[in-house]
């Protein structure tokens, strides 16, 4: 097993750039749905997964921004870029409902990580621009 400080300049010479600590904390928060992005202590987005079989443009992974109370700004969730089979399943109309709702859930599982990190990226762009 490598040290913290092995591993990092090993990851140096390799080429490979990264922080030591991220910049947001994921956190769970059971009065709210997805994950908690969390900055210096303090919540300001979380990302979250809907699906709707009857309205397929809510389904996918979105960025909802918080303000300084830690609830929703009151903008639109923004929705974040994961994967190529979100936006197929949005726009299926092939599969029955149960189906695409077993679909749905697999998808969000599989693409939960990926999701996280879209939205730390564009959480870190929206503060910093």
């Amino acid at each position: 097993m490598h040290s913290t400080d092995a591993a990092a300049r090993n990851a140096l010479r390799r080429g490979i750039r990264r922080p030591a600590v991220p910049r947001f904390q994921r956190l769970y928060d059971p009065n709210r749905p997805g994950r908690l992005l969390v900055e210096a202590g303090e919540p300001v987005a979380t990302v979250v997964w809907t699906h709707d079989f009857g309205d397929r443009e809510r389904t996918g992974w979105f960025l909802l921004l918080l303000d300084a109370d830690g609830e929703p700004d009151g903008e639109p969730p923004e929705r974040l870029d994961v994967a190529r089979e979100v936006e197929e399943l949005a726009a299926d109309d092939r599969l029955d409902r149960h189906a695409w709702l077993a679909q749905a859930e697999t998808l969000e599982l599989v693409t939960a990580s990926a999701a996280l990190a879209a939205g730390e990226r564009r959480l870190a762009a929206l503060l910093d621009g």
